[in-house]
């Protein structure tokens, strides 16, 4: 079964490079782009769900979203090769 790519909306990426800028280019194992993703969870989450409303994302999105974080640094890894 193929996962369906849905894009963040814009203002939700500005939020995730606020909350976990991507600081390093090279990351080999994978540690920075996870620990980013946890920032952006933890970030999330805390939020109440009239907040979350407000920003156009549901609860159910949160792992969708910190999920991306994991793949957009894999993409950019791979097209950088």
């Amino acid at each position: 079964m193929d996962a369906i790519y849905e894009p963040i909306p814009l203002s939700v990426l500005d939020i995730v490079n606020e909350v976990a800028p991507r600081r390093f280019r090279r990351d080999p194992f994978g540690l920075f782009s996870g620990y980013r993703a946890f920032l952006v969870y933890v970030h999330f989450s805390v939020m109440d769900d009239r907040q979350l409303a407000s920003i156009g994302v549901n609860r159910q999105d949160i792992p969708r979203i910190a999920g991306r974080v994991v793949l957009d640094a894999v993409d950019s890894r791979t097209a950088r090769s």
